[in-house]
């Protein structure tokens, strides 16, 4: 019943989802010394850095904001392309995915950079319509270029990019070099400026140094794990519920759902090129987790077995939060 309430097309449900989002951030304001900074190499970030200053509260409300913004940005992208039923049951989930772990709420560069790149998704995803216009191809390519100047791994999802174009277009050469064009225009302003302030040898050390290195991350601690091993078994679920109806679904609808998936295996991978173990690096997995385990919970015949899921997310955001918090310590 919980689910379906938020699986509505009704606007008033997205304020219970803002409601939600607003009382989970009441934990980290409550003790924001337990909130780890994050750290970022890129000069979007570092501008970022700069905005925020060291104030906990602002970074609390801004992450907030921009969770709510992927929120809705992962959901109408969900529901567009038939992925999910409409409905705000995506949003909800986001939210609570991405309301886990305290350093969430220190807006870390995975989170402006999902913003980003969940553009370019939606913009690669425009391909499949007949009336798509040409700069979509553009757009695409200049979004994941926005997204690496937050967090340069991921520049790896260019590599969705190119088989979105080779999956949709008949004649991808010319998309694919109009992609890249987008890719190079905002890095042409950031070699230009740090050129500019003899500082361009310094940012090429720093930050595409390590774009090839690769990082065996030490094991988490055991109360972090409980929630990835209960998202990756609805994810297991979900995945065997697609199974069953795969011949039921069109060329293009197959299509669709191998970008979702290759985003979901991009965004894990770029995991092990970052620099530490913290969770933080996880959040560009929220959203395609969210498109793969929101439809098997709203369509799973028997209701409260779907509220025994959703209670037992929750319950797990709030063990890792707390957790990460240092509440009951």
């Amino acid at each position: 019943m919980i689910i379906r309430f938020f699986n509505t097309n009704q606007p008033f449900i997205l304020f219970f989802v803002v409601i939600i989002s607003a009382l989970l951030c009441l934990l980290p304001v409550f003790n924001p010394e337990h909130i780890p900074v994050a750290n970022g190499q890129m000069p979007f970030y570092i501008l970022l850095e700069h905005i925020i200053g060291k104030a906990p509260i602002v970074s609390i409300i801004g992450s907030m904001i921009i969770i709510l913004i992927n929120a809705v940005l992962t959901n109408s992208i969900a529901t567009n392309y038939d992925l999910v039923p409409k409905g705000f049951a995506g949003s909800l989930i986001f939210v609570l995915i991405c309301s886990s772990y305290s350093g969430f709420f220190n807006i870390p560069p995975t989170l402006p950079a999902l913003t980003f790149l969940l553009l370019s998704l939606n913009a690669i995803l425009s391909l499949t319509k007949e009336n798509y216009r040409l700069d979509a191809v553009f757009n695409a390519g200049f979004y994941i270029a926005l997204a690496s100047l937050f967090y340069l791994p991921a520049i790896y999802f260019f590599i969705i990019v190119i088989v979105g174009i080779n999956a949709f277009r008949a004649r991808p050469l010319r998309e694919i070099c109009i992609a890249i064009t987008g890719v190079v225009v905002p890095y042409s302003f950031v070699f230009v400026y740090y050129f500019w302030v003899d500082q361009l040898p310094w940012f090429i050390e720093n930050s595409f140094a390590k774009i090839f290195s690769l990082f065996i991350p030490t094991q988490l601690p055991l109360p972090y794990q409980f929630l990835p091993i209960f998202i990756l078994i609805l994810v297991l679920m979900s995945f065997a519920k697609i199974g069953v109806k795969t011949s039921e679904r069109t060329v293009k609808d197959k299509g669709i759902r191998a970008v979702i998936y290759l985003f979901f295996v991009v965004s894990i991978l770029s995991f092990f090129t970052s620099s530490d173990a913290s969770p933080q690096h996880f959040i560009l997995a929220a959203a395609p987790v969210t498109m793969f385990i929101s439809p098997m919970l709203v369509n799973i015949k028997k209701p409260v077995l779907s509220d025994i899921f959703l209670l037992l997310l929750v319950f797990l955001v709030f063990f890792s939060l707390s957790y990460s918090l240092e509440i009951f310590k």
